[in-house]
């Protein structure tokens, strides 16, 4: 007997976002003022450039925040030659542990200056007013997300729930479970907490490439926002600013994502969008 399934005609319910780098802290220069302070505590300087190097948005290791993937990133790969040569040796996981443990304490220092992306404030009241949730996809724990929601709730932004993969619940899983991006586990956990389904009616907004695929790995919609997030660096000293903005959306297009944006100033005309394609039964 064949079967049939109904499509689901109806309107986007929610945004997952991120704080840093789409609703506040263009350039995501609180964790890049932070890197470089952990490392000149301990007599290494590091550059911006230094700091804020990623590999493209990609996690290193099994670690359930991003920002010890970073940090990772810059102490073993970056400025590994800089940390031999002011140590003596090559760094560690050991010397990992001692920057994450001091990370905390300097992005709550660093938070407090913190401003709002231009337009974010709007963008958010525009679509609270359609009735959508807005949830926070944190990438801090502890002490450090908690210093990241009172400062957007200080500066207007209405948020509905938070969740970090550090706080995902143990779905009914053996032996220690962890959420790393990009499992979906966060995404359907945090939309478990609002009371929220089916996930296709979420949008999942992100300025990296992890949250996107976490997106997608969740069965969401995807925005990506491209210039507001960690600073891309040139591929090369020729690349000029429209072909390094241009490398950035395609490697987003890439991913599958659905639609690349500049900033969350344009989030309201994107919901739209999405809404259109929903009321015609479409999916993602």
């Amino acid at each position: 007997m064949a079967l049939r399934f109904k499509r689901y005609h109806g309107q986007p319910t929610a945004i997952f976002i991120e704080i840093e780098g789409c609703l506040l802290d263009h350039g995501n220069m609180v964790t890049v003022n932070a890197i470089r302070s952990l490392f000149q505590e301990r007599g290494i300087e590091i550059t911006d450039i230094e700091a804020a190097s990623h590999l493209s948005g990609h996690l290193v290791g099994t670690d359930v925040t991003c920002k010890k993937t970073h940090l990772r990133h810059v102490l073993m790969k970056t400025c590994a030659e800089k940390w031999k040569v002011a140590k003596g040796s090559a760094p560690t996981e050991w010397d990992l542990e001692s920057l994450f443990k001091d990370f905390s304490r300097i992005i709550i220092d660093e938070v407090k200056t913190v401003k709002p992306i231009s337009g974010a404030q709007d963008a958010i009241k525009s679509i609270k007013d359609q009735g959508m949730k807005v949830a926070i996809t944190a990438n801090f724990t502890g002490d450090a997300s908690d210093a990241w929601l009172r400062h957007t709730n200080f500066h207007g932004f209405e948020v509905d729930g938070c969740m970090s993969c550090a706080d995902v619940p143990n779905p009914n899983r053996a032996g220690t479970f962890s959420c790393v991006l990009p499992d979906p586990w966060r995404c359907m956990a945090l939309a478990a907490n609002l009371g929220i389904f089916p996930m296709s009616t979420i949008i999942r907004v992100s300025t990296t490439k992890n949250g996107i695929e976490e997106g997608l790995n969740a069965g969401m919609w995807t925005v990506a926002l491209s210039t507001t997030g960690l600073v891309e660096p040139f591929n090369h000293a020729g690349e000029k600013e429209p072909a390094r903005t241009r490398r950035v959306q395609e490697g987003f297009y890439r991913l599958g994502c659905h639609y690349v944006i500049d900033g969350v100033w344009d989030l309201p005309r994107t919901i739209d969008k999405i809404s259109a394609r929903m009321s015609q039964g479409e999916s993602p």
